[in-house]
C-alpha cells in the first residue's frame, strides 16, 4: 500500500471515529462510549505508525499527509490534556435537541415552540434537557397531565420535568437540601430522624421524597410567598444545625429552587448533567416515603388514581386555591433597640426631605457609586429609610432580582447602605456616623423624629404637661400618653391621660382611664393639615401597647434634650447608648445594661431559671436577682461618668444647667424603683438558649476556685463563660505538693490496701473520677468487714471533689426504675456529678440491674425535678460505687450486669487493740484530718490520671476479678441449688424434675424471688460447663435431661 493511499485511510479512520462518537450521544453516552474509546485508541496507534512512516521518508508531504498529522495533533491534544472529547458530546446535544426536542414525545402538545413569542416566566414546568412547558393549573386540566406524565413513565420514557416556582402567585413550601456524600449513617433512621426536627418546626404534615444523602422536602398545606418560603428555609436549617452541628456553613440548603423550582418525582438529571461527586450506584431519580421511611414507586401496582393523588399533593403548585398562611403569633417585627418588639405603622413620601437639596446632594456625593436616584424616604421607629432604585449589591458583588438597595438614617448610628436581600441583612456598606453629617442635614433629621412630640406639647402646654410618652398607633388615629401635674379630668398627677388624635377629622381631645366617660375639652381640638402631617407622617412606633415613664423628680417639668454629643467615652458604641439612655426610658437603659454587662450575666430561658453571674472561672447563680447590681453597672460605669464631664468640661450656660438635673433625675430613677423594672424588661435579652442544660456540661475541665484544669492541655487555666462551668471542688488549684500530707495520704492507702497491686488499681480508678468521661462504665462494689476504712474514704473524695460529689438514697439501686413522666430529682440530682456513692441496701432487697445498667451507661439520662413540666436530659458523667458490708444480691444473672460490675475488698479492719495479721490501730483523729487533704489528694490523682490511666486503662486484678467471679455464683440460685443438690453419678437425671426439686428448694429459701420458667431454667443450665444436658434415659423414658449426674436424697 502506498504512502498516499496509508495516509487518507488513517485519516477516514478518525473521521468515522468521531461520527460514531457522536452517535453515541444520540442514542445513549453509556452504551455505546466504551466502543468509541476502543476505536479511537485504535485510531491513534494507527495515527503514530502512519506519521513514523510518513516523517521516515524525506519527500513533501501531500494535502492528505498534512491534514493527517494535524487532525491527529489535535486529537492528541484533547485527549491527553482535557480527558474528554467535549465538541462531539456538545453536538450530539444540539443535534438531538433539534430533532426530537427536549422531553419526550408524549408531552409535545405541553412543550412551548422555541419559535413562539414567549418568555421563559410563562412556563410553568422546564426541562433539564432543554425546553419549557406550559400547562394549566386548573386541577382537573393538571391532573390530565399527569395521567400523560405518569403512562411516559409507565412507558420507560425518561423524564426531565421540574415545577418552576411561581414568581408571584403563593406556592406550596418545599426545600431541596443537598447533605455531604460522607455522611455516614443508617438512612432510614437518618430520614426518620429528618423528618421529626422538621416537623418540630414546620405547620402542617411533612413529606419526604428521596435520593440517598439528597432529599426534597414537601409541606402540602403551608402555603407561602417567595421571601417566606426563604424565612422557613433559615427556620428549618437553624433546626437542624442544633442537631447537625456540622451543616453549619455547608451549602446543603439550597435557596435557588424558590427561583428555580422543584424536580417532579419520577424525573431525573440527563446523564451528562449529573453530579460526577455521586457514585455510580447512586439512583437517578427521588422516591417517596411512606410513614415507615421506605420508598414508595410511582411504577408499583397502586391505581393510577392513587399514583395521581400522590403527584397531585406533591407538586409545589397551589392547585386546591388554599390561602396563604398567616400565623396569628408573628405579627411583631424585631427591634434592634429595644427588648420589646415594634411595629412600624405605615410608610410615607416624606416629600419635604425627598425634595430637600441638602438631602439630595448628601446622597449623591456619598452614595454616587451606585445609581442613587431616590424612589422614596419613609419613617420606620426613630430612622429614616431611604428607598433607592438600585439593585446592584456591594455585598455580593451581583444584581438582585427582585430587591433595591436603601440606605438607614438615625441619630444613633448614623447613615449606611444596606440590602433587603436575607442574606446581605446583617450587612452595612460606607457607614458615616451621625456627627459627621452636615449640620443642616444633623437638624433635619433631628427636628423630623422631634416634630411629633413639638405639636403634642404645643397643644397641651396650658396644662402644664410634666411627661410625653411615645406615639402609639390605635385604630384610625394616633394616642400619645401623657402624665400632668394635674389630670384636667380626674385631677390627679399619676400617668392616667392620654392625648387622642383622630386621622379623618383632625380632631384632638384629653381621656383619662380614671373617668373614661369624659374628655378633654368638651369640643375637641381641630389640627390644621400641617400639624396632622407632622403626627401621622412622623415616626410613629407601638411598642406592644406598654408605656414606660421618661422622667420622674422634682425637676420633671423641664423640657431638654441632648442634640449635642460629646466623645464622653472612646467606645463609640457604649457613647450613643449612654445618649439614648439619658431619656430614662427602660428600654434604653436596658439596651445600655447589656452592653455593659452582656460578658458578665446570662439567664436561662425557661420562666423558672435564675440569673447567673460569671465570677471568673465559673458561673454562679443569683437567686436574688441582679437588681442590686444595676445601679453601680448603669450609673458608676456610665451614667456618673456623663454627668462627671458635664460637669467639668461643657460650657456653663443655660442648656448645662438644665441638663444637669435631667441626669441627677435619670440615675435617681435606677436607684429607686426603676431597677426593679429593668431587671425585668432585662431577661429575655440576656436569656441564652439551654443555658442551664449546659451547666457543667464538659467533661474535660474541673473548676477551682481560682482556675479550671483543663485535661486536654494536661494544664490549669483561666476560666471561660464558653466553658459554662458552675460547679467546683471548692479549694484554689494547688500549684505545689505538700510532702508531709502527701506521705500521710500514701499510709493511709497503704492500711485499707495492703496489697500494692490492689492499692494501684484502687488508686487508679479513683483517679478517673475527676474526669467526666465514663470508658468503662462499670460499677465498683466496695466491699469488707466494718470499720475498714470505706467510709473514710469516701470522706476524702467528698472533701477532694468538692460540689462533683454525691450521695444516693440506699434504696435507689433497688427500686423498680420509675416513669419518665414522675418526678425523679434522685436522678436529676445526678447531673454533672464525677462521682455518686450509695450505701448498703436493708437486707434482702435485690439490686435492679436494669437500673443499675441504664444509669453507669453513657446513653443520656432523662428524668424531670419536683415543680417542673419540662424534661431534662443529660449524658452521665459520674461512676457509681456502692459501699456495703455484704454484698446484695442482683435481680438477674445476665453476662451484661456481670462484665459493668466490679468488687474492690478492703481487707483490714481498724480496732482499739489490733491483734490479728488484718488488723491495724484506729486514728480516731483521722476523720478530722482528712479535711485537709483534698488539695493534695487531688494532685495524686491528676499524677494518676496521666501517668498510668491514660497510658495502661483501668484493667481489674486477678483478686478482682476472683472476688466478682465469687459473688456471681452467690448470687446464682440455679448454680447454688445444682452444686448443692446434684452428685456425680453415673445414672441421668431429667431436666423436669430437676426443675420441680429446684421449685420447691427456692420457696424455702428466697421466697421473695420471682421464680423463673422451666424453659429459663433449662437455659440457664446450659450455660454452665459442668453439666452435660442432653437427651437421656431414665427408667425407660428418653427427655433432655442432665448426663452423669442424679439427685442426691
Amino acid at each position: 500500500m502506498n504512502r498516499w493511499l496509508a495516509a487518507w485511510l488513517v485519516l477516514i479512520l478518525f473521521l468515522l471515529a468521531d461520527a460514531l462518537w457522536i452517535g453515541s450521544g444520540l442514542v445513549n453516552y453509556a452504551k455505546a462510549a466504551g466502543g468509541v474509546y476502543a476505536f479511537r485508541y485504535f485510531g491513534l496507534a494507527a495515527y503514530f505508525l502512519m506519521t513514523w512512516t510518513i516523517l521516515k521518508s524525506r519527500n513533501a508531504l501531500d494535502a492528505a499527509e498534512w491534514g493527517l498529522i494535524i487532525y491527529g495533533i489535535f486529537n492528541l491534544t484533547n485527549l491527553f490534556l482535557f480527558q474528554s472529547w467535549t465538541y462531539p458530546v456538545a453536538l450530539a446535544d444540539t443535534l438531538w435537541d433539534n430533532m426530537v426536542g427536549s422531553t419526550q414525545h408524549s408531552l409535545e402538545h405541553y412543550r412551548i415552540p422555541p419559535s413562539k413569542k414567549t418568555t421563559t416566566s410563562d412556563a410553568t414546568h422546564q426541562s433539564m434537557n432543554g425546553g419549557n412547558y406550559k400547562v394549566s393549573l386548573e386541577p382537573t386540566d393538571y391532573q390530565d397531565f399527569l395521567k400523560v406524565y405518569l403512562r411516559a413513565l409507565e412507558n420507560k420514557e425518561p423524564m426531565y420535568l421540574t415545577e418552576r416556582t411561581p414568581k408571584t402567585d403563593p406556592f406550596r413550601f418545599f426545600m431541596d437540601l443537598d447533605f455531604e456524600w460522607d455522611l455516614q449513617v443508617n438512612f432510614r433512621e437518618w430520614y426518620k430522624e429528618l423528618k421529626t426536627i422538621l416537623q418540630s418546626v414546620l405547620p402542617g404534615p411533612v413529606f419526604l421524597s428521596t435520593r440517598l444523602n439528597k432529599v426534597h422536602v414537601h409541606c402540602p398545606t403551608l402555603i407561602v410567598t417567595r421571601n417566606q418560603a426563604v424565612s422557613w428555609l433559615v427556620k428549618c436549617q437553624e433546626a437542624l444545625v442544633k442537631v447537625y452541628p456540622k451543616l453549619s456553613g455547608t451549602k446543603t440548603f439550597d435557596k435557588s429552587v424558590y427561583s428555580s423550582g422543584l424536580r417532579m418525582l419520577g424525573s431525573m438529571k440527563p446523564l451528562h448533567k449529573s453530579s460526577h461527586d455521586e457514585p455510580a450506584t447512586a439512583p437517578k431519580i427521588y422516591h417517596l416515603l411512606d410513614d415507615d421511611c421506605e420508598p414508595v414507586s410511582l411504577l408499583n401496582d397502586d391505581s393510577t388514581e392513587a399514583k395521581i393523588a400522590i403527584l397531585m399533593q406533591m407538586s409545589i403548585f397551589n392547585l386546591d386555591g388554599a390561602e396563604l398562611y398567616q400565623p396569628g403569633t408573628e405579627t411583631a417585627v424585631a427591634s434592634s433597640s429595644s427588648t420589646e418588639p415594634i411595629k412600624t405603622v405605615h410608610h410615607f413620601d416624606l416629600s419635604d426631605l425627598t425634595n430637600h437639596r441638602d438631602v439630595t446632594d448628601f446622597i449623591y456625593r456619598e452614595y454616587g457609586h451606585i445609581d442613587a436616584k431616590i424612589k422614596q424616604i419613609k419613617a420606620e421607629g426613630k430612622s429614616y429609610i431611604v428607598e433607592l432604585e438600585e439593585r446592584y449589591c456591594h455585598f455580593v458583588r451581583r444584581s438582585h432580582r427582585s430587591n433595591r438597595q436603601y440606605l438607614v438614617i438615625n441619630t444613633e448610628h448614623g447613615v449606611s447602605q444596606r440590602c433587603h436581600d436575607s442574606d446581605c441583612q446583617s450587612h452595612l456598606h460606607h457607614n458615616i456616623p451621625f456627627d459627621k453629617l452636615p449640620l443642616i442635614l444633623q437638624s433635619l433629621f433631628i427636628q423630623g423624629l422631634r416634630s411629633v412630640s413639638d405639636v403634642v406639647k404645643d397643644l397641651v402646654k396650658d396644662h402644664e404637661p410634666v411627661e410625653i410618652g411615645e406615639p402609639k398607633k390605635r385604630g384610625a388615629g394616633i394616642i400619645v400618653p401623657i402624665k400632668f401635674k394635674s389630670c384636667p379630668l380626674c385631677r390627679g398627677d399619676g400617668m392616667c391621660s392620654h392625648l387622642e388624635i383622630i386621622k379623618n377629622t383632625g380632631e384632638a381631645y384629653i381621656s383619662c382611664v380614671e373617668r373614661i366617660e369624659s374628655t378633654h375639652p368638651n369640643e375637641p381640638w381641630t389640627l390644621d393639615r400641617q400639624k396632622l402631617a407632622i403626627i401621622f407622617n412622623g415616626p410613629v412606633n407601638i411598642v406592644n401597647n406598654n408605656y414606660t415613664t421618661i422622667y420622674a423628680g422634682d425637676n420633671a417639668d423641664i423640657d431638654v434634650t441632648f442634640d449635642i454629643v460629646y466623645e464622653i467615652f472612646d467606645d463609640r458604641e457604649l457613647n450613643a447608648l449612654c445618649y439614648r439612655a439619658l431619656d430614662g426610658t427602660t428600654s434604653h437603659l436596658v439596651d445600655l445594661l447589656y452592653y455593659l454587662a452582656k460578658d458578665r450575666f446570662a439567664h436561662g430561658c425557661l420562666k423558672n431559671e435564675s440569673w447567673y453571674e460569671f465570677v471568673e472561672p465559673r458561673w454562679r447563680e443569683r437567686h436574688q436577682g441582679i437588681f442590686t447590681y444595676i445601679p453601680k453597672i448603669l450609673i458608676d460605669d456610665a451614667l456618673q461618668v456623663v454627668k462627671n464631664y458635664y460637669q467639668d468640661r461643657t460650657p456653663d450656660g443655660d442648656l448645662t444647667k438644665l441638663q444637669l438635673p435631667k441626669l441627677n433625675q435619670v440615675i435617681r430613677a435606677i436607684l429607686n424603683k426603676q431597677k426593679h423594672m429593668i431587671e425585668q424588661d432585662a431577661v429575655p435579652r440576656f436569656a441564652v438558649e439551654d443555658f442551664v442544660q449546659n451547666l457543667d456540661s464538659k467533661r474535660s475541665v474541673i473548676s477551682f476556685t481560682d482556675c479550671v484544669y483543663d485535661f486536654d492541655l494536661h494544664a490549669p487555666r483561666e476560666g471561660r463563660r464558653e466553658d459554662y462551668v458552675h460547679m467546683s471542688t471548692g479549694y484554689a488549684f494547688p500549684h505545689n505538693s505538700d510532702p508531709a500530707i502527701r506521705a500521710r495520704i500514701l499510709q493511709f492507702f497503704e492500711e485499707i490496701q495492703p496489697d500494692p497491686v490492689e492499692r494501684r488499681y484502687l488508686l487508679t480508678f479513683l483517679s478517673t473520677l475527676i474526669h467526666g468521661e465514663n470508658r468503662e462504665e462499670t460499677f465498683h462494689i466496695f466491699t469488707g468487714t466494718t470499720r475498714n476504712g470505706k467510709s473514710l474514704l469516701c470522706d476524702l473524695l467528698k472533701h477532694t471533689l468538692g460540689d462533683y460529689y454525691v450521695t444516693i438514697a440506699a434504696n435507689m439501686l433497688t427500686k423498680e426504675r420509675p416513669s419518665p413522666s414522675q418526678p425523679q430529682p434522685d436522678v436529676m440530682c445526678l447531673k454533672s456529678k464525677r462521682v455518686a456513692v450509695g450505701s448498703e441496701p436493708e437486707n434482702g432487697q435485690k439490686i435492679n440491674t436494669g437500673y443499675m445498667k441504664y444509669i453507669t451507661g453513657n446513653d443520656m439520662l432523662s428524668a424531670r425535678g419536683l415543680y417542673e413540666n419540662k424534661l431534662t436530659e443529660f449524658k452521665p458523667q459520674f461512676k457509681l460505687i456502692l459501699l456495703c458490708n455484704t454484698i446484695p444480691m442482683m435481680d438477674s444473672n445476665d453476662q451484661g450486669v456481670w462484665s459493668r460490675s466490679r468488687i474492690v475488698n478492703f481487707p483490714t479492719t481498724f480496732t482499739d487493740n489490733p491483734t490479728l495479721p488484718h488488723e491495724k490501730k484506729i486514728d480516731k483523729t483521722l476523720k478530722h484530718k482528712i479535711h485537709e487533704w483534698g488539695p493534695e489528694f487531688m494532685l495524686m490523682l491528676l499524677e494518676q490520671f496521666h501517668q498510668v490511666y491514660e497510658v495502661e486503662g483501668l484493667e481489674p486484678t486477678p483478686f478482682v476479678l476472683q472476688k466478682t467471679r465469687e459473688f456471681k455464683e452467690d448470687s446464682d440460685d440455679v448454680l447454688q441449688f445444682l452444686t448443692a443438690h446434684l452428685i456425680a453419678s453415673p445414672k441421668h437425671v431429667h431436666l423436669d424434675t430437676v426443675y420441680q426439686h429446684f421449685l420447691a428448694w427456692i420457696r424455702i429459701h428466697s421466697p421473695s424471688t420471682t421464680v423463673m420458667s422451666c424453659r429459663e431454667f433449662n437455659k440457664s443450665i446450659k450455660h454452665y460447663s459442668q453439666y452435660t444436658v442432653c437427651p437421656v434415659n431414665v427408667d425407660g423414658h428418653t427427655k433432655v435431661g442432665i448426663k452423669n449426674y442424679e439427685l442426691s436424697s
